[in-house]
């Protein structure tokens, strides 16, 4: 993981990584953590399925979401009960965590799962609002209510096009991506009900056939992700004030709000 800071500096600083353990079998993924340092994700339990395998039984362990805060790992189970599957992506301030289980978004709320329907969630915000897909388009849910947000273009099979929300902020902000009328995947932004397409990194003439989508967005409206190029080179931008930014071949996946970006990279 590298982080790369825009537009100031990282101070010369030590970190220490820590193993955050699992939840039976050895293996976890983390995928979203807040200002407390709750993080959240996936982990591997000691339960097993029995799957088809062709002609065959397979063994399968169970993945679950969990939380990780002062040490301990909790499993937050999943919906559907013994047997099922499910992953957290994002966690807000107050310990809220989001993510899919069963093919359902769900919430936790003092510990508790619930469903909000069909799809998975990809973040969301402090204010409790969740952003995330589902049948391929982005959603928005504020209050109990699901809205689906629009598209760029209904390019494709269907009436309305294809689109994936990846974050959501403290000011009704949502970054994903949508396909384009070329049915080109661009990064957008969607605020008061209105999409906004960001470009890629590439020139006019290569615009509207490049690529790119955004992965994570700030509280303070700095969008992340990545973008071709005239190349079709694949690079990290950040998008701030109107103006998308190559920020090399680092590929974000987060940005808080001191404009430093996290990703992976050569």
């Amino acid at each position: 993981m590298k982080l790369r800071a825009l537009p100031t500096a990282l101070s010369a600083a030590s970190y220490t990584m820590t193993d955050l353990g699992s939840l039976g079998y050895g293996v976890s993924r983390g995928f979203g953590i807040n200002a407390g340092g709750e993080v959240v994700g996936q982990s591997y339990t000691n339960k097993t399925i029995e799957v088809a395998c062709g002609r065959h039984i397979c063994t399968e362990h169970i993945y679950h979401a969990f939380s990780w805060a002062a040490g301990k790992m909790t499993d937050l189970g999943a919906l559907g009960g013994a047997g099922s599957f499910s992953e957290a992506f994002a966690v807000n301030r107050a310990g809220d965590v989001a993510g899919g289980s069963g093919g359902d978004v769900f919430l936790v709320h003092d510990g508790k799962m619930t469903s909000l329907g069909p799809g998975s969630a990809s973040g969301i915000s402090d204010l409790g609002e969740i952003a995330g897909g589902a049948s391929g388009h982005a959603f928005v849910i504020s209050g109990g209510t699901r809205t689906t947000l629009p598209d760029l273009s209904n390019y494709g099979c269907c009436p309305v096009g294809l689109s994936g929300a990846s974050g959501i902020n403290n000011g009704h902000q949502v970054a994903g991506g949508s396909d384009n009328a070329q049915g080109y995947v661009h990064a957008v932004l969607w605020q008061n009900g209105t999409i906004t397409g960001l470009g890629t990194l590439a020139g006019p003439r290569i615009a509207p056939f490049a690529q790119g989508t955004a992965t994570a967005i700030s509280n303070l409206g700095q969008v992340t992700g990545w973008a071709q190029t005239n190349s079709y080179a694949t690079h990290g931008f950040v998008y701030s004030n109107g103006t998308m930014t190559g920020i090399g071949s680092i590929g974000p996946e987060a940005v808080n709000d001191h404009g430093v970006v996290a990703g992976y990279g050569p």
